[in-house]
């Protein structure tokens, strides 16, 4: 496989979360590419279990990435499928704009996954969550009150 921004060949890391953890890594550009559902599952040990992370190689791996200068902004193509990926922000308001494919995985830039843990780790899922409930009671009420027929009994 080869890395999405620079074309370097991406290299095996085990990052040991919970026994073997394989991200596939570009040693030029500091890119990580994490298979559907690993970056979520890499977060959420990360927050939940703050003993068991081998911290040594995440450090050196967020150490490493914020030695690089940001992308230019341009689609890249999924390092597996070689289809264009989409691009959004990593949990609707971490700031943090990530390269998705919805049959293969994540690519994040040198940097991003860094950015991603501390928001993480202060909380920023855990905040997100609870903004996306509200939004969602929210959009009930405003359909409840939309729909409710001219004349009728108010809506509580």
């Amino acid at each position: 496989m080869n890395c999405p921004r620079c074309s370097d060949v991406l290299h095996v890391v085990d990052l040991r979360l919970a026994g073997s953890f394989i991200v596939e890594r570009c040693i030029q550009c500091h890119g990580t590419f994490f298979d559907r559902g690993e970056l979520e599952q890499l977060i959420q040990h990360s927050v939940d279990n703050i003993l068991d992370t081998d911290y040594g190689e995440l450090q050196r791996l967020i150490q490493e990435e914020t030695h690089t200068d940001a992308p230019p902004m341009a689609y890249v193509q999924c390092p597996v499928c070689a289809k264009h990926m989409n691009r959004k922000n990593y949990g609707a308001r971490s700031g943090v704009v990530v390269d998705t494919c919805k049959e293969c995985g994540v690519w994040l830039d040198g940097g991003e996954l860094g950015r991603i843990l501390k928001w993480a780790k202060a909380g920023g899922q855990t905040h997100s969550g609870a903004l996306q409930e509200e939004k969602e009671r929210s959009d009930r009420s405003y359909q409840a009150v939309v729909s409710t027929p001219i004349g009728a009994e108010p809506v509580n």
